[in-house]
């Protein structure tokens, strides 16, 4: 089944503010620091519909490729892996810290029909890109019209 989903700019604007003003409520209640960011999860993506393939791209700095997993089951691709921790100096006392460390996971929804078996990952410099290739049922087709 293939289902294309289109966003309005005008909700998507709508849920960013919303965030935003969440965000700022929170550091208000509490003070200038914040207690959450929504901003700062990890896995920050960018994806972009080409006419043939989707791209992902993720910022993944610090994580080592053999430390990430990509999967695919269905409609669902999962980035997860393990960003190592950090070695504080032995003579040191920790003040603050907004590193993360540890585990994580994210799941993101495929917009349409990929071919599972075309799907290609890179990783450079920080930046996870996964392709996947539309399958031919999501791939955009010219429907000519015949006069009569």
């Amino acid at each position: 089944m293939l289902v294309n989903v289109a966003y309005p700019k005008r909700s998507v604007d709508n849920y960013f503010t919303l965030r935003d003003s969440v965000g700022s409520l929170f550091d208000t209640f509490f003070g200038n620091e914040p207690i959450f960011n929504f901003s700062n999860s990890i896995l920050k993506y960018n994806l972009y519909d080409q006419e043939n393939e989707l791209l992902y791209t993720f910022e993944v700095p610090g994580i080592p490729k053999d430390k990430v997993k990509i999967t695919i089951l269905g409609d669902n691709l999962t980035i997860s892996g393990e960003k190592p921790a950090f070695e504080a100096p032995s003579n040191a006392r920790l003040i603050k810290s907004e590193r993360f460390s540890g585990a994580f996971s994210r799941t993101f929804r495929i917009p349409c029909e990929v071919d599972h078996a075309k799907v290609i990952a890179e990783y450079q410099n920080g930046i996870l890109s996964v392709k996947l290739p539309k399958s031919e049922k999501a791939k955009p087709k010219e429907i000519s019209i015949k006069v009569k």
